[in-house]
């Protein structure tokens, strides 16, 4: 009777253990979704930006051009003479970045 009770006790642990775990990585692909998601409105919002703020003052400069470090530099340097915001300027180095020459 004691081991017919103790694989009872194992068989819901190993249930309640499995079930637990799934949910996990069903969390953590929605997560990733989520993210995913995110990145690529970041990537949008930056693109909008570089073509409205970066081709108002001068010719708009393909994200090919230069490297990501490249950008960063350079986006930085310019940051100090531009009117956006610290979000709206990490959304530019996230969009130039990405699509550089080396990103890809």
């Amino acid at each position: 009777m004691r081991y017919f009770y103790n694989l009872i006790v194992m068989a819901i642990f190993c249930v309640m253990f499995f079930s637990c775990a799934s949910n996990s990585r069903n969390l953590k692909l929605k997560d990733q979704k989520a993210t995913g998601e995110k990145h690529s409105d970041v990537l949008k919002k930056g693109a909008l930006l570089a073509r409205m703020e970066c081709g108002e003052c001068h010719k708009f400069y393909s994200p090919e051009e230069y490297t990501s470090e490249e950008w960063k530099k350079i986006i930085q340097g310019k940051s100090q003479r531009l009117s956006l915001r610290k979000d709206q300027i990490t959304e530019l180095v996230i969009y130039f970045q990405s699509e550089s020459s080396d990103s890809r």
